[in-house]
C-alpha cells in the first residue's frame, strides 16, 4: 500500500459488503437444502424468507454474540422477550411468535441461570 492511498473505507461500500455477504449466505443455504433457522417455529413448515425474518434472526445473534449485559445484548433480549412489535413482525415471516418467545424465555431463564452460578 503506498502512503497517499486512503486507509479509510468509505461507509457506503462497508453497508454494500455487509449486505452482499449477507445475502450470499442466505444463498449458499437455500442452494445447499439447509432449512431455516427457526421452521421450528414456522406457521405453514416453513419460514418465509424475508427483511423480517431476517430481523429476527440478527436479534437472536445479538443474544449470542453479544457481550451479556452490553446494549445490543440487551435490546436484543428486550425485543425477543418484551416488544410488541415482535409478534407483528414474526406473523409477516410467517413464524408463530407466541411459541417462539416460550421457547426463549425457557433458553435464556436456563442459560441466565447457567451463567450466574458458574462464574
Amino acid at each position: 500500500m503506498k502512503r497517499n492511498e486512503e486507509l479509510i473505507v468509505p461507509l457506503a461500500t462497508l453497508r454494500e459488503m455487509f449486505a452482499e455477504t449477507k445475502n450470499e449466505v442466505k444463498a449458499i443455504r437455500l442452494r445447499s437444502g439447509v432449512p431455516h433457522p427457526l421452521n421450528r417455529f414456522a406457521l405453514n413448515g416453513e419460514v418465509k424468507s424475508c427483511q423480517q425474518a431476517d430481523m429476527l434472526m440478527d436479534g437472536l445473534n445479538a443474544t449470542a454474540l453479544e457481550k451479556p449485559g452490553s446494549i445490543g445484548w440487551r435490546g436484543a433480549r428486550w425485543f425477543l422477550l418484551e416488544s410488541t412489535m415482535f409478534l407483528e413482525v414474526c406473523a409477516a415471516a410467517e413464524i408463530d411468535g407466541k411459541k417462539w418467545r416460550r421457547h426463549l424465555g425457557r433458553v435464556f431463564k436456563a442459560s441466565d441461570y447457567q451463567k450466574r452460578f458458574n462464574s
